[in-house]
């Protein structure tokens, strides 16, 4: 893909790389938690809703996207998840 030269790189080719599975998942079931888990899965990530005691909403470790399960607002879970997804996609192109 090139060299990265400024933030605009590296905001193009995260849109680049979404829009690219945008289009193995057609239809909206695929973006709305918990139906979008096949996006996790094609990405080689597991997801698991956990208690949280702090004010974290999620978070990436070892392949794996965590969700706080205290999370009352299925958009903040939305955002969570994808927020994850933007970080396991940062971290595979460095």
């Amino acid at each position: 893909m090139g060299d990265i030269h400024s933030f605009r790189d590296v905001a193009n080719r995260i849109r680049s790389r979404v829009n690219d599975i945008r289009k193995q998942f057609i239809g909206n079931e695929y973006y709305q938690y918990p139906t979008c888990m096949p996006i996790a899965h094609s990405l080689g990530l597991a997801v698991t809703e956990i208690n949280l005691d702090t004010r974290q909403d999620g978070f990436l470790a070892d392949k794996k996207i965590f969700i706080n399960r205290k999370i009352r607002f299925p958009e903040r879970n939305n955002f969570t998840f994808f927020h994850e997804i933007s970080h396991h996609l940062l971290e595979q192109d460095d």
